[in-house]
């Protein structure tokens, strides 16, 4: 027996123009209003996203060591970059990025024991159970 192999479902991307809130420019034009670059709308026009959320959500950025700019990180109301975080918690910079970049929420990352990571249940929404 034969198996059909199915090809890909090609998504069209309009290239020309995209209308939001009334104002019709083209994706050029979009990235350098939103400042999301050009790119990332078509990638995310791609996969799949609304017009409007791939113009209007802003970028992701986690700076690593080759970035200029480092990333303010604001968490019980003070805001501090990932360096200044990590002298003040004891967990590595590196480590508060990493973990911010996987989707932590700031409170998380900065308070989480660095040994608890590995040792602790991910709860994704279904029940964790510990085995004796």
């Amino acid at each position: 027996m034969k198996r059909s192999i199915k090809p890909p479902v090609k998504r069209t991307i309009n290239t020309d123009a995209i209308t939001h809130n009334g104002e019709t420019l083209t994706i050029t034009q979009w990235s350098k209003r939103s400042g999301v670059p050009a790119f990332k709308i078509y990638s995310r026009l791609a996969l799949g996203w609304s017009e409007a959320e791939a113009i209007t959500r802003p970028k992701q950025v986690v700076t690593d060591s080759t970035s200029s700019a480092p990333k303010l990180i604001t968490h019980n109301g003070e805001t501090l970059n990932a360096a200044d975080w990590s002298n003040r918690t004891g967990i590595s910079r590196v480590l508060i990025l990493q973990r911010l970049a996987r989707g932590w929420t700031p409170e998380r990352a900065l308070t989480q024991d660095a040994r608890q990571t590995a040792d602790a249940p991910v709860q994704r929404g279904w029940v964790t159970t510990s085995t004796l």
